[in-house]
């Protein structure tokens, strides 16, 4: 609706897309640098500022080189890293807060007596580890690396026991930086700078912990020579030369960390000494996939306390960690104070890179590194308060978001030129929907003219403050706030009458203000045009006479123009009243009442009852969820047409029970305009008629009943006559005559079985009987039609036990520890020759 009873049309600012052809200055740039798109409110507001934690002298620039050590959680929760003097492993175990020592390399035994003329060779100065480097795989293996010794450490985290050291061929530079986990199975390994190519390297090892050689660089690690041996009367053998990969090259100048991504690319942070920024490397085996990605970003910042605002965000990063499900990458500043977070998108050619404005402060971080946890997709640090060297006393905390946002305090944000489609316009009202807090305004000015190259020459006048509606929305039935649980009483409609806007050509200018803690929010503007003049339409001619009292009357009768266009905008849409799809939420009882129905509450809270009972849902976020009343309403006619019978009864509860019917009505009038829609050919299997344009509104109510009767269903009417038959009794029994049952889905509430029995007693013939079981009650001998009311297939309903959930014979015991360990050969469960894959 574009226009309301008296013909006043209105210009609509609506959604991101509307809003993006407002600008801040005279110049036309579309590009927004003090006011931004919240998408999670769908409004526009102040930008935020990204708040820096203040440094103080004693902060300790912590260095990644000598700090850093590497950290991982597994799949269980238990933690391990590598400790201070880098010679052994600590673990923090699942469900406790107390670390123990993982693994110490031992101490060779001394030389024992023998009686022979041999004795066991033991080394003088046994070679400790210099571990770096830190990771646990997809298939639940510790891979730590070992600088000293030119190789990694491989943990069975299943198995336990002493760990296996692989290592790489003599001539080879192995010296490990960092390791983390690569999506395959296998691991990254960043490698210290590689003296034949004079690069830093990284290193790829797969699933089954084999090198990857493909696209690598090949090192010789022996060249061709004569062999030792050779046949007897035979021709001298050339051994041929033996090269190994030689890692895959890094232009980084002092890298410090890695991180694989889902596409099987690298990301590498480099953070050289005395730099202003860090950059990241993006690689994908020996190809650099894009320039260095410096770690900054377009973004108001300002430190705790200060005023000063600065406009760019430079992060030099002593860690970083990439979080796959948000496409986020959390980046530790080196003073150790923050954490900065930078919106990723991987997708783009190269990636691309923006600041979040998170405030991610950090409490006493001990350097040992960023982990990411697959199980609860959160980031965490180590805490160890004031000695960093103590990993007794590590603990790992997840960095959070301190909800303190901050915005700038004031911004411009001006609209395009709208026409007025005729001379002299008298422009009318101004209406915003708006959350504007106390300690912020909103201030609207107005520039008008008849000529639209004019406009820019006029300067802006201010209009009336704007207040806040107490009757809502000027549109009839609108309720724009009507799907939030709460709402701030600084929300809502917010009105101004016109008084400078006179001119075909209007410009809106709306200046934002805030204290830095609040920003007011804009969701919908709407500009009505031209006014409706009481005085030119009901008055005689000499109230317009003189100009100044004219205008005074022309105003103060807008006044009650605004409040009567109202009631007789409610008049002209009173049929909006009497169809279930429009009539407002408080209307629905009365509408019911019209056909008979007294509406139980629980009608109204379909989507949300199946959400806290664990059913399935549509894909409607919750603020959208549907009054269900409105669907019941709209097919009484036919619950009242088939009532009494079976397939009364099923499309009943299936009102109730299934969350998702207005979601697949909407399915089918997508449909009607879609060629070729995969709904027409689903449609076509149960033998039901594609929609088309032409299709009215009570032919798609009888599609969807149709539809949801015809499709497989846990809602099920059996007659008890029919389990006579089945099993041999005698049909003319009394004691089944007009008996039914109802199989419904499992793990219904007590409040929705009742509800459901309150159903079946008003839709079932007066003389019938019924009991009502579960689904899952009818699957046995004498009920189900096989082929035709089973399949087989697997089945939610058959799962592991859980104590107070599942009835004996519904479900099975889950496999304990080792048997449920799906990585590796299990003794006595897997057999020769069915082996599962490692």
């Amino acid at each position: 609706m574009l226009v309301d009873v008296n013909g006043t049309r209105f210009h609509l600012f609506h959604g991101r897309d509307d809003w993006a052809y407002c600008f801040e200055d005279d110049v036309n740039d579309s590009k927004h640098n003090s006011v931004c798109w919240n998408r999670h409110s769908n409004s526009i507001q102040l930008k935020p500022v990204l708040a820096r934690f203040p440094r103080s002298q004693r902060d300790v620039v912590l260095d990644p080189r000598t700090v850093r050590r590497g950290s991982d959680v597994d799949r269980f929760g238990n933690w391990y890293w590598i400790s201070h003097d880098r010679q052994c492993l600590y673990w923090q175990p699942s469900g406790t807060k107390k670390p123990e020592l993982f693994w110490k390399p031992s101490t060779p035994p001394a030389p024992t007596k023998s009686a022979g003329a041999f004795v066991p060779i033991v080394p003088k100065n046994p070679l400790m580890p210099d571990l770096a480097g830190l990771a646990v795989t997809k298939h639940h293996y510790l891979v730590v690396g070992s600088v000293n010794q030119h190789g990694v450490y491989l943990f069975d985290l299943h198995a336990g026991g002493e760990p296996t050291l692989f290592q790489f061929p003599k001539g080879v530079d192995f010296e490990p930086i960092d390791i983390t986990a690569a999506p395959n199975g296998g691991v990254w390994i960043l490698g210290r700078k590689n003296q034949d190519q004079g690069q830093h390297v990284y290193w790829g090892l797969n699933d089954k912990f084999e090198i990857i050689s493909e696209s690598s660089p090949m090192q010789t690690i022996e060249d061709e020579a004569l062999s030792d041996f050779k046949p007897i009367g035979g021709d001298s053998v050339i051994q041929p030369k033996n090269t190994f990969p030689a890692g895959y090259p890094v232009a980084a100048i002092s890298p410090v960390s890695i991180v694989g991504l889902p596409d099987s690319s690298v990301l590498i942070l480099d953070s050289p000494k005395d730099a202003e920024v860090s950059h990241l490397y993006h690689y994908r085996l020996n190809q650099q996939l894009a320039d260095p990605i410096p770690l900054q970003g377009d973004l108001n910042v300002t430190e705790i306390g200060e005023k000063k605002v600065e406009k760019t965000v430079s992060v030099i990063a002593h860690d970083i960690a990439y979080l796959p499900k948000l496409n986020r990458l959390v980046a530790v500043e080196q003073n150790g104070n923050q954490a900065i977070a930078f919106n990723l998108n991987i997708k783009t050619t190269p990636i691309s890179l923006s600041v979040a404005a998170d405030y991610l402060p950090l409490h006493f971080f001990g350097g040992r590194a960023l982990v990411y946890d697959e199980q609860t997709g959160n980031v965490f640090y180590d805490v160890v308060g004031t000695t960093p060297d103590n990993d007794d006393a590590v603990r790992w905390l997840q960095v959070r978001t301190l909800d303190q946002p901050r915005f700038l305090t004031q911004a411009t944000l001006l609209t395009p030129v709208l026409d007025g489609r005729e001379r002299d316009c008298v422009w009318h009202r101004l209406f915003l929907e708006a959350c504007i807090p106390s300690e912020s305004a909103v201030t609207i000015l107005t520039r008008s003219h008849n000529d639209r190259e004019l406009i820019n020459s006029i300067s802006f006048s201010r209009e009336p403050d704007l207040y806040l509606r107490q009757a809502g929305s000027e549109i009839p039935l609108h309720q724009p706030f009507a799907g939030q649980s709460t709402v701030d009483n600084r929300t809502g409609t917010w009105e101004l009458l016109f008084q400078q806007a006179h001119g075909r050509y209007l410009q809106i200018k709306i200046e934002f203000a805030g204290n830095g803690r609040v920003t007011p929010q804009l969701f919908t503007l709407r500009a009505y045009y031209p006014r409706f003049s009481y005085p030119r339409h009901y008055l005689p001619s000499v109230f317009l006479r003189e100009q100044s009292s004219a205008s005074f009357i022309e105003r103060m009768l807008a006044n009650m123009e605004g409040i009567y266009t109202e009631i007789e905008g409610r008049i002209a849409t009173a049929h909006s009243f009497f169809d279930p799809r429009s009539t407002p939420p408080e209307a629905l009882e009365w509408l019911a009442g019209w056909l008979g129905f007294m509406m139980d509450p629980m009608w109204a809270k379909v989507q949300e009852t199946h959400a806290e009972t664990g059913a399935k849902q549509s894909s409607q976020d919750e603020s959208k969820r549907v009054d269900r009343r409105r669907l019941f309403i709209r097919f009484a006619r036919i619950l009242y047409k088939r009532r009494g019978t079976v397939k009364g009864i099923q499309f009943a509860l299936h009102l109730f029970l299934d969350p998702c019917l207005e979601q697949i009505l909407q399915y089918f009038k997508e449909a009607s305009v879609t060629p070729d829609s995969p709904v027409t050919a689903h449609l076509a299997y149960f033998g039901l008629p594609a929609p088309t344009p032409a299709t009215t509104e009570s032919a798609f109510e009888e599609l969807l009943y149709a539809y949801v009767l015809k499709r497989p269903s846990t809602i099920r009417i059996i007659e008890s006559f029919q389990e006579q038959k089945a099993s041999g009794q005698d049909e003319n029994n009394d004691d089944v005559a007009h008996r039914f049952s109802v199989l419904i889905p499992e793990n219904l509430s007590s409040e929705q079985m009742k509800m459901v029995n309150h159903i079946v007693n008003l839709e079932k013939p007066a003389h019938t009987a019924f009991t009502i079981q579960r689904y899952l009650d009818g699957f046995r001998v004498g009920l189900a039609k096989v082929g035709i009311d089973t399949t087989l297939a697997h089945t939610s309903g058959y799962r592991q036990f859980m104590l107070g959930r599942d009835h004996l014979a519904e479900g099975f015991l889950p496999a304990a520890y080792p048997m449920n360990v799906n990585e590796r050969l299990v003794s006595d469960r897997d057999q020769l020759g069915y082996l599962p894959s490692l």
